[in-house]
């Protein structure tokens, strides 16, 4: 008679699995530390996209500046206030310069116009968009009068987006640092400078400077 083999127990593995209690524990936990920590990702992506924007915004005027004082960008024609003096206060100067519309847009990278509006391509795209948050727009303004006898130049830099609708600002910069990506209405950058005459017309500033009146004028001045 033939006895039956007894059948081995298989051993049993000492590592047990995780039940469905333990894997909704755990998916629980990091859901709550991704919303706790996804704000503070996000803040610090803006800033650093903000920073980024500032930055180029800072290049762009002085860019527009050089230009300006070296000859080669004509003087804006949008005029603000009286003529230039050098006791002329900078904040209602650039209270007082109008706000942008949507119309002053300018799709071309053109700097030799005299339009008060320029386009700083930034992204890969031809020109500037309306669409873009990346392409800049520089609005000048100066003060009234003749432009080789020295004025007052102002200078705000907008997002190319700012212009797709809404109401523009004026003199409340976005900063640098900052939680956000900014308002989109307001200048990335401003800035107030003089500018001196040129040497076409120093005689006129030569005669500015010589005394009248009461005290005898310099007739020998040679300027």
């Amino acid at each position: 008679m033939k006895s039956r083999k007894q059948k081995q127990p298989y051993p049993q593995s000492s590592q047990a699995g995780f039940t469905i209690i333990e894997s909704l524990l755990a998916i629980i936990i990091v859901t709550i530390l991704m919303v706790a920590l996804g704000p503070v990702i996000v803040m610090s992506v803006a800033a650093r996209v903000q920073a980024k924007r500032v930055e180029r915004a800072s290049d762009a005027t002085r860019t527009y500046l050089d230009g300006v004082r070296s000859g080669t960008i004509p003087a804006t024609k949008i005029e603000v206030g009286t003529a230039f003096t050098a006791t002329a206060g900078t904040t209602p100067f650039l209270k007082n310069a109008p706000a942008p519309k949507s119309g002053d847009f300018p799709d071309k990278v053109d700097w030799s116009k005299d339009s008060g509006f320029y386009c700083v391509d930034l992204d890969r795209n031809p020109n500037c968009s309306k669409g873009s948050s990346t392409d800049l727009v520089i609005q000048a303004f100066r003060t009234k009068g003749n432009p080789n006898e020295g004025y007052r130049l102002g200078v705000r830099v907008y997002r190319a987006d700012a212009f797709r609708g809404g109401t523009l600002q004026t003199d409340k910069e976005q900063a640098a640092l900052k939680g956000n990506l900014g308002n989109r209405l307001a200048p990335v950058d401003t800035l107030i400078t003089d500018i001196p005459p040129t040497e076409k017309s120093l005689g006129t500033w030569c005669n500015r400077l010589k005394p009248g009146g009461a005290t005898p004028a310099n007739k020998s001045s040679g300027c």
